[in-house]
């Protein structure tokens, strides 16, 4: 027994990491037909405390260096990196913990306690004592409960007349509440329910993971947007340097100050651009850093090769049934399921409540024995065991707590209805607009460019014109400028095609980020309406207005 109490920390922390960590295998391959090689530990987890010192922390926040990543590496440095993330495992391993703490309550519960003494009085025998009692107790999911105790008591003289006197002791309880309180409905709840948060934290986790994956990749393509633009920010600078030098060139043969200085104020305004470009693009590096959970003191360098195969891939399908989009919504997005369980544990809780009003008529019997043969445990005269059965009742007399309580937990379950029914109609409606937003992004990209062809041939034309000397200053001005935005504006339409198609994927419950590059996939749903869509420009049809507005001839 002084052997099992002594057991060290690290059998206990290990202990319940195989507990939970089963428990959450189990409810994963249950809730999704497999499960994921889950673990909370982290670097700090197989250290003493007492050596992690707040010292290396910063230390380790001050770390510099270089970091090199493709999408891919970004989205494992995420994973094992990444503050958000960890709290989310967190927070999973946690509901499975109280999940065990739930069971442990239907556990069979040993117990030992043992106390010695030794007593002098004046004129009175010196005396040593030894009490131990041993326990074993057992609920039952009918809310029934039953004990065993076995204790004896050893008294030893050491003065006067050496004696000693021995006394064991050997009860039995048995508790079963025949109406409030009873029944496997109503005791094991407490059970029931942390079975099903532990649904909803499985839930919740796997969403976290997709939304998660799906931010990484966002961010990602974005810092790469970026990273274009100011590339082409940069090369339109160059350009303004080149046309202010020819502009001085001419302003010295034709004394005409006006074009050098219109050349110089271009120059100016793309130079300051291009800073402010760059700015912001660190800036949005350093909260990339953060999602990661890198030092910011660490370098970081964004492979470009992942827009070039976007780019390659082409547009995903917007063809979408909208319907049959919601439907698959409703089926399958996860924390839509858990507000829909919600519900039911609401109703659940109401009928619990209710068994509170009724009288408390419990069974009880008690059996004891006891007897001074220090070394017979098992040989007794059964007449000499005291036994007794009882009826307890306790009358609902006073139930204004739980009258109350009761009331308030009808008023949140008609509160729940409501909530049920506006969370299907959010998700409706973030359905139809996630559907709506990808394909105008779509049609976006398509006259982006269109706009990028037509606007390179105006620069082309005013280059020429640039170097016969016969182009005004300011066309030549506008067409650069119109030319820059039209590329910035193709990269970020082709960026959010990527993110609304990847949140309207997140929003029906359909995307996996487990699989390989899934941010390439092109199909949404498997069921979807097939219909020809626009590939140029051109191809984009309109809507009138008296169609989409059903308005007939004679509307105004």
């Amino acid at each position: 027994m002084l052997v099992a109490s002594a057991c060290s920390t690290a059998h206990y922390r290990k202990s319940a990491d195989k507990d939970v960590y089963e428990s959450i295998d189990l409810m994963q391959k249950a809730l999704f037909g497999e499960s994921e090689d889950f673990t909370v530990d982290t670097r700090y987890s197989k250290r003493e405390m007492e050596e992690i010192l707040s010292s290396e922390i910063i230390q380790d926040r001050m770390e510099e260096g270089t970091l090199n990543l493709d999408l891919e590496g970004a989205l494992r440095v995420a994973v094992e990196f990444s503050r958000e993330y960890q709290s989310d495992k967190e927070a999973l391993y946690l509901s499975a913990l109280s999940l065990e703490g739930a069971e442990l309550a239907f556990f069979t519960v040993f117990s030992g306690t043992s106390t010695g003494r030794i007593d002098r009085e004046a004129d009175q025998d010196g005396r040593a004592s030894l009490s131990s009692d041993g326990a074993a107790r057992k609920a039952f999911r009918t809310g029934g409960m039953i004990t065993a105790s076995l204790g004896n008591d050893l008294i030893r003289y050491f003065t006067g007349d050496p004696r000693r006197s021995l006394v064991n002791a050997l009860t039995l309880n048995l508790t079963q509440p025949l109406l409030r309180g009873a029944g496997r409905s109503i005791v094991g709840n407490s059970l029931l329910q942390a079975e099903r948060n532990l649904i909803y934290q499985c839930r919740q986790h796997a969403f976290f993971q997709n939304d998660f994956a799906v931010g990484i990749v966002k961010d990602y393509f974005g810092l790469l947007g970026a990273k274009l633009n100011l590339r082409n920010n940069y090369t339109n600078y160059l350009r303004s340097v080149q046309q202010r030098k020819r502009a001085d060139s001419r302003a010295e043969f034709l004394d005409s100050p006006f074009q050098a200085q219109l050349a110089r104020t271009t120059e100016l305004d793309t130079k300051n651009r291009y800073i402010g470009g760059v700015a912001n693009y660190l800036q949005s590096l350093d909260r990339f850093k953060l999602k990661l959970g890198i030092p910011l003191s660490v370098n970081v360098y964004l492979e470009d090769a992942d827009l070039d195969i976007l780019r390659e891939t082409g547009l995903p399908d917007t063809a979408i049934d909208e319907k049959e989009a919601i439907k698959v919504a409703v089926a399958s997005y996860l924390p839509l399921l858990n507000e829909i369980d919600r519900y039911e544990d609401r109703k659940r809780n109401v009928r619990i409540k209710a068994n509170e009003f009724l009288p408390g008529l419990d069974f009880k019997s008690d059996a004891s024995l006891n007897w001074d043969d220090e070394e017979n445990y098992v040989d007794f005269d059964v007449d000499d065991v005291i036994a007794n059965s009882r009826l307890e009742l306790d009358l609902p007399i006073n139930r204004w707590r739980q009258r109350n309580e009761y009331r308030d937990l009808i008023i949140r379950f008609e509160a729940g209805i409501r909530t049920l029914a506006r969370n299907l109609d959010e998700r409706r409606n973030v359905v139809a607009n996630g559907i709506r937003n990808l394909e105008r992004n779509r049609n976006d990209y398509l006259i982006s460019v269109e706009a990028e062809k037509n606007t390179k041939a105006r620069l082309d034309e005013q280059d020429i014109r640039s170097l016969a000397g016969t182009v005004n200053p300011q066309t030549y001005i506008d067409a650069q400028n119109d030319y820059i935005r039209a590329q910035n504006a193709v990269t970020d339409a082709l960026v959010a095609v990527l993110s609304s198609k990847l949140d309207l994927q997140v929003n029906l419950g359909v995307l996996d980020a487990s699989q390989e590059r899934f941010w390439l996939d092109k199909k949404i749903l498997e069921s979807s309406t097939r219909v020809a869509e626009p590939k140029t420009a051109e191809e984009i049809q309109l809507i009138p207005p008296n169609e989409l507005f059903k308005e007939n001839e004679n509307t105004n």
